[in-house]
């Protein structure tokens, strides 16, 4: 007769979020934007993340809060991704858990592996809500652009896919960047969106998304 033992956890493992800051510390470029694959498939930290993922289907999420849900499903995103591209293993999932309110600064800490995804970061419970306002910052700061001279505004690519969860038209999408820019671009939006509305001749576009891999040698 075969004994199976495990636990149910009320909260992520505090394992995982210490497995993952230190992968980040170690594997990670500093502006959190590349990952040295070769290096932390290799490691025996890797192996102690996999044992930490494997845990994942114990945790009971209707326990958890709104706040511990958003870290513990942005982390647990981040992480998997790592995980499948560095061992691409066949992983199963379920949509039986979703957050009832969207909150669209999620986009700005998803990272999909590719060079396009934003900095990569481990997030707590306790500070999410500084730390979504400050990846949105981060990431909008460099990747959204403000073209005076030309009269050109610039969006990351995956803006356009998600549209629906910034606003219904391009230009509510450029309203939502607003908080997270500096007060430089801030001024230029302002200029060009009072152009778009009187006078017409703004282009807004969409920057192609750049799906190389995030591999670097550290």
């Amino acid at each position: 007769m075969v004994i199976l033992s495990f636990f149910l956890f009320l909260s992520p493992p505090p394992h995982l979020l210490n497995s993952s800051s230190f992968l980040i510390n170690k594997f990670v470029s500093k502006d959190g934007k590349n990952v040295d694959y070769t290096k932390l498939k290799t490691s025996g930290e890797f192996d102690k993340l996999k044992l930490e993922v494997s845990k994942l289907p114990y945790i009971i999420l209707s326990e958890l809060s709104t706040e511990q849900q958003k870290a513990f499903f942005i982390n647990v995103f981040n992480i998997l991704t790592i995980h499948a591209v560095a061992s691409q293993p066949k992983l199963p999932h379920s949509i039986q858990f979703v957050i009832k309110k969207l909150d669209p600064r999620i986009h700005f800490t998803l990272v999909w592996g590719c060079k396009s995804s934003p900095a990569l970061n481990v997030y707590h419970s306790a500070n999410l809500d500084t730390s979504l306002a400050q990846a949105a910052q981060k990431f909008c700061e460099k990747e959204v652009c403000m073209y005076t001279e030309v009269n050109e505004i610039w969006l990351p690519g995956f803006f356009k896919w998600y549209l629906k969860d910034f606003g219904k038209q391009d230009i509510d999408v450029i309203k939502s960047t607003l908080p997270y820019l500096s007060k430089e671009k801030q001024e230029r939006a302002h200029f060009l969106l009072i152009t778009l509305d009187k006078v017409g001749n703004v282009a807004i576009k969409y920057a192609p998304y750049e799906w190389l891999l995030n591999a670097c040698n550290l």
